[in-house]
């Protein structure tokens, strides 16, 4: 198991980790960024990792979810070279949250 390479930009952001539950999350096809795409009982939510940054964004409507995107973590060691992109599991599990279904 490797170290968890994430970290919160700043601790404001702490609120959002845990008890948190989406149902589903698929990936998005996108040749430059890991994206997925998913709701929870309440929001449409869309996590992207992009230039070693997570960004999350959630709405109550479809149509929006990308108008509130926000950088919430960034991959703490920059200056390797040798970088391993992050799996959504990686993602979930440093956020705490739950997903019942879900294409990594």
């Amino acid at each position: 198991m490797r170290i968890m390479p994430l970290k919160l930009l700043n601790k404001k952001l702490d609120k959002l980790r845990g008890e948190f539950t989406i149902k589903s999350l698929f990936p998005l096809h996108d040749a430059n960024k890991q994206v997925w795409k998913g709701e929870s009982d309440n929001y449409i939510i869309r996590i992207r990792y992009y230039s070693n940054i997570v960004l999350i964004s959630m709405s109550e409507i479809e149509y929006d979810v990308g108008d509130n995107e926000q950088a919430i973590a960034i991959q703490q060691d920059l200056l390797n070279k040798e970088t391993i992109p992050i799996t959504l599991k990686e993602i979930l599990e440093f956020l705490d949250w739950e997903c019942e279904d879900y294409l990594d």
